[in-house]
């Protein structure tokens, strides 16, 4: 039976929708940060002061748990500008927390936030699947697949099962400004200012959008799903659909007809085509996404816009 599950990098966006969502199945849950938890999370939420790389005198305490969420990371944005900073914290950060799990003997699971970008683009066969060739194709991406490795070798070493989710682009409501490197919060944000819309390249590069709530369900489901001891799986977690950048673009023009979009040909596009095969977690984890990207973008942009 799981009890007391614990979020490493709970106060960020996904974390601190998943410790709400969990909160109220009537789970005991514990954050470790070193960023202050969102208000809505306080005072139910056990908040502990952390970070991974300078606090070890606090990790042991992650020992005590039945499901250890591992979240917490320097987003793809940030690494580009502080590659130091993104290597420290999502390999050498990573590996502190997953060291402390060797001598755990109360949890069972540890379920580690990775990324579809760690997909060599452009590929073979679309869309992409756990199976697909991974590249090191920039520092974020190498940092997350040098995690992945790191729990494949806690489970052999320890017999904890280990689930693997790889994010694609996730977006909603939330606290995550667009300097954390969320790339639509950072559009919204644009928006609320009246500032116009900066579209690298042409627009006709593609991402899979997946909303929180659909995230939060997979990592619900990554929680209960059945493992032998020492297995390790690994799921796509997105929305299963392809999204030009210019299409987003468009349908938040038409929430906002006032609301400028503006081509930088010359700026750093990065991938051309990003798009999930969650098939995988849709036979496994019963995964199923409900919030469809053009219905999502224009929802969010709403609620943004009521807020001011």
């Amino acid at each position: 039976m799981i009890q007391r599950v614990a979020i490493v990098g709970g106060s960020g966006f996904i974390g601190s929708r998943l410790a709400l969502d969990l909160m109220g199945a009537g789970f005991q849950v514990t954050i470790f940060d070193r960023e202050p938890a969102p208000s809505e999370l306080v005072p139910d939420c056990e908040v502990i002061p952390c970070d991974i790389l300078s606090d070890l005198r606090l990790l042991p305490q992650i020992r005590e748990f039945d499901v250890v969420f591992l979240l917490a990371g320097v987003l793809a944005s940030r690494c580009r500008e502080d590659p130091a900073l993104g290597w420290e914290t999502n390999v050498l950060g990573t590996g502190n927390v997953l060291r402390e799990l060797l001598e755990s003997r109360r949890v069972r699971r540890v379920i580690f936030a990775s990324t579809g970008m760690i997909y060599a683009t452009p590929a073979r066969e679309y869309p992409l699947n756990e199976a697909a060739e991974v590249a090191c194709s920039e520092l974020y991406a190498t940092s997350k697949i040098a995690g992945e490795a790191m729990l494949h070798a806690l489970a052999q070493a320890t017999g904890l099962q280990s689930v693997i989710l790889r994010f694609f682009t996730v977006y909603g409501p939330g606290p995550a400004s667009g300097e954390r490197g969320h790339f639509i919060a950072h559009w919204m944000e644009r928006v609320k200012q009246g500032e116009p819309l900066i579209i690298h390249g042409n627009g006709a590069q593609t991402v899979d959008l997946v909303h929180i709530t659909d995230v939060v369900s997979g990592c619900r489901r990554a929680m209960e799903v059945e493992m032998p001891p020492g297995a390790v799986r690994t799921y796509n977690i997105a929305g299963g659909t392809e999204s030009r950048v210019r299409d987003i673009a468009q349908w938040m023009q038409q929430v906002e007809p006032t609301l400028r979009v503006e081509f930088d040909p010359n700026a750093y596009v990065g991938s051309s085509r990003r798009f999930a095969d969650i098939t995988r977690a849709a036979r496994e984890l019963s995964y199923e996404p409900g919030v469809s990207p053009e219905e999502g973008i224009k929802k969010l942009l709403k609620l943004q816009l009521q807020m001011g």
